[in-house]
């Protein structure tokens, strides 16, 4: 099991390598070959290839040409977005376990249901398990609590800011 400390480290350098990322463009870069008939010939002859750096704006596609040598840098560019995008998920999942191994270090801990966690209380786990998935998870209406504050208040543990030294 990963501990609060290793999983700091790991987010850690997960953002050093997200910061050495210079540029990043969304979007993708392709070939186009163009088919031109000329007069007087049967089969038409093939032209390129152009490279075409294609994006969204705006809710609609944009395409742009581009030269041999911007397609490169184009194409480094689209490679890092995609790089930064999974270092974003990882960043994500290691944020999420870190959150759990915190709550299960205290009083709640935390019940496995495919597709969802559900943090419950020891003591109440016997009633919960007979309680749909769907209406254990429900906030009663009006209650503006963050979902991990108002899991917390359910089980009985005060959320806790950690000591600063200092």
């Amino acid at each position: 099991m990963d501990t609060t400390r290793s999983l700091d480290e790991k987010r850690e350098r997960v953002l050093e390598q997200m910061r050495a990322i210079r540029s990043m463009r969304r979007g993708s870069v392709t070939e186009q070959y163009l088919k031109v008939r000329h007069k007087g010939k049967r089969k038409p002859v093939v032209r390129g290839p152009y490279w075409v750096y294609t994006r969204k704006e705006g809710g609609k596609t944009v395409g742009q040409r581009l030269s041999r040598e911007e397609a490169e840098q184009v194409k480094k560019d689209v490679e890092a977005h995609k790089q930064f995008v999974a270092l974003c998920k990882e960043f994500e999942t290691l944020t999420m376990r870190l959150g759990d191994v915190e709550v299960e270090g205290g009083y709640c801990q935390i019940e496995a249901v495919p597709g969802r966690l559900s943090r419950v209380d020891d003591k109440r786990h016997a009633e919960l398990s007979r309680i749909p998935i769907s209406a254990r998870n429900r906030q009663p209406r009006g209650l503006a609590l963050p979902p991990i504050l108002y899991e917390l208040s359910r089980c009985g543990k005060q959320p806790t800011r950690p000591q600063s030294s200092g």
